[in-house]
């Protein structure tokens, strides 16, 4: 049986598809690695993996501030009120920068500091009043509090301003730090 010629259709076809295979096999051998093609510290965000990008990579001069942080500038400073203390209590540390008190901030959260401590251990609960317009109301507050001897105590500040410090059901009449107490008057 002869052999039959290919049709110039299959000749075309076939070097087609060895020139195809040739320039593929030509195109790996000269590909670049990922990190060549790409400028230096310019890759975006979709191509980063996770947790690599830090603060000293980010130039935070370009960054903007976000526009409720701004409102933050803006709020007073708080304005803190010495306590009134009553039945034997004292300021701990009535010389220092941060004096036993309580302020009010812009959104009505009422803050308190300092240590106090009463000067006998047959102290009453009721160290201060403070104002009741200040005061969340028809509310107690009660907050946990560190009392230096006695280790947790109760914070309890009534409706009518009284302000008394517990260790379990008595008075903890040793030194109590207030730092950090805060309660909504809302």
């Amino acid at each position: 049986m002869p052999m039959r010629r290919p049709s110039l259709g299959t000749i075309v076809g076939s070097l087609a598809l060895i020139v195809a295979m040739s320039g593929t096999a030509v195109a790996v051998t000269t590909a670049q690695s990922g990190d060549k093609l790409i400028r230096h510290r310019s890759l975006s965000g979709n191509r980063l993996r996770h947790n690599t990008v830090t603060g000293y990579e980010i130039n935070e001069s370009s960054l903007g501030t976000v526009p409720r942080a701004a409102k933050a500038n803006a709020l007073p400073a708080l304005v803190w009120h010495p306590f009134t203390f009553v039945n034997g209590w004292r300021n701990v540390f009535p010389d220092t920068a941060r004096p036993a008190g309580w302020a009010i901030d812009a959104q009505g959260i009422v803050h308190f500091r300092g240590l106090v401590g009463a000067s006998s251990q047959n102290c009453s609960p009721t160290f201060a009043t403070i104002p009741t317009s200040i005061l969340p109301p028809d509310l107690e507050v009660n907050v946990p509090i560190f009392a230096i001897e006695a280790g947790v105590a109760r914070l309890n500040v009534s409706t009518t301003g009284a302000v008394a410090i517990y260790g379990g059901t008595t008075a903890a009449c040793g030194d109590n730090n207030l730092e950090g107490v805060t309660f909504t008057t809302k």
